[in-house]
């Protein structure tokens, strides 16, 4: 056994909980589980988030399945593509490979772990409830089709690119985040440790043709801003950044309201960036690690060090004087947080909403034997006021379910 295995064996000695979460199927998880001696009540999560199921009785906490009609949806876009690519269902158990396609290797790819079958895509059963669709084929092929899906699929579905030559359709709620933040509900436990552990192609975080820019809108002389997570190259970080960037300082606003809601993290630099015209240069917070050595994390300009994509746009113009009201719901997570306590440096902000999720930590990276990647919690984050964050939940300084009305009124 490696020396990555007997520090994940060793944390089980302690109270820490450990999560595996992956983009395989229960099946495949298993001798995951039995190797990390996890055969006790704690979860895994399968699938991309769309399975939880409690390791030892295999019990389901959460399957979530495509329908009828869904399926029937990316068929006829797959279809229409004309692309030679091949496509198999994936039920908890079984695989159907869609002979309408081009011949599979979805069976090799999942390591037979699961029980295989060849059918026309009309003698589907309407009761199937597959939990994902998956498409294979040349890095090409693939490339092409993840660049056709259209707004409407991509509004259905959650669509993950797991390799460079696979890509799946899965139910929009299956969402590795989420999942974690389900188990923890259901495990009536403080989440301080997660463990992502999948293949490497699963959790590196590539380049897509799209990415979900910062929207905007003007009422009464206050601005109003969604800013989204994002993950991308930095080329689509800068135009994530002016996206909103100019936005703010275009004219002079009453107000502004910053919507942090659903953020679920990614790359911080293009974030603060954005907005960088209300955040304060200086040190933002200090990062703590397990010998608890800090390391400031500091902003000048658009420029976010020691954290994150460095996204500079120039001489940035700041906005002082006006009031921020920043929105938070369960949803804003990870570096969507962390965005939120950048922000709470500006005197002129105030907060509104929900508790965060509660992701206000660092994870180290750890190679397994057979190149799994497993990230583990070890650094905490240290608040200019001295407060240490560890997974705690932000709470917002006005406690509502009309954060935005709220806002509006305040601002």
């Amino acid at each position: 056994m490696n020396s990555n295995n007997l520090a994940i064996l060793n944390r089980l000695k302690t109270q820490i909980k450990i999560v595996l979460c992956s983009g395989r199927s229960i099946t495949a998880i298993l001798p995951y589980i039995d190797v990390l001696k996890l055969n006790n009540n704690q979860y895994s999560i399968a699938f991309n988030g769309a399975t939880i199921f409690q390791n030892s009785s295999l019990e389901l906490l959460q399957s979530l399945t495509l329908s009828d009609q869904q399926l029937q949806t990316i068929y006829t876009f797959l279809i229409s593509l004309k692309v030679p690519i091949s496509v198999d269902i994936s039920t908890l158990t079984d695989v159907f490979e869609l002979s309408d396609f081009s011949p599979s290797n979805y069976q090799q790819i999942s390591h037979n772990f699961l029980n295989f079958h060849k059918i026309e895509f009309d003698s589907i059963s309407p009761n199937l409830n597959p939990t994902t669709l998956i498409i294979t084929g040349d890095c090409s092929d693939i490339n092409q089709v993840s660049q056709n899906i259209p707004s409407v699929l991509t509004n259905l579905f959650s669509v993950v690119n797991s390799r460079s030559d696979m890509v799946e359709f899965l139910p929009k709620q299956a969402n590795k985040l989420m999942a974690a933040q389900n188990v923890v509900q259901a495990d009536h436990n403080k989440l301080s440790n997660i463990i992502f552990f999948g293949n490497n192609e699963s959790e590196v975080k590539k380049e897509s043709s799209q990415f979900k820019a910062p929207t905007s809108s003007v009422k009464d002389n206050i601005l109003y801003v969604h800013l989204p997570e994002f993950s991308g190259s930095s080329s689509q970080g800068e135009k994530y950044a002016n996206t909103i960037y100019y936005k703010m300082t275009s004219k002079i606003y009453k107000g502004i309201i910053i919507d942090l809601s659903n953020n679920l993290g990614g790359d911080i630099g293009p974030m603060l960036a954005g907005i960088s015209p209300v955040i304060p240069n200086g040190k933002l917070f200090e990062i703590v690690n397990a010998a608890n050595n800090p390391t400031s994390v500091t902003f000048r300009g658009s420029v976010t060090n020691n954290m994150g994509t460095k996204i500079d746009l120039g001489n940035v113009k700041k906005v002082t004087g006006i009031p921020v009201a920043v929105i938070l719901n369960r949803w804003t997570a990870s570096s969507g947080e962390l965005t939120a306590l950048a922000l709470e440096n500006n005197p002129s902000v105030k907060t509104f909403g929900g508790e965060s999720a509660g992701y206000t930590s660092i994870n180290d990276t750890y190679i397994m034997y057979n190149g799994a990647q497993v990230n583990i919690t070890t650094s905490k984050i240290k608040k200019n006021n001295g407060q240490i964050l560890f997974n705690n939940k932000i709470k917002p300084d006005v406690q509502t379910n009309n954060p935005i009305v709220q806002a509006n009124n305040w601002t």
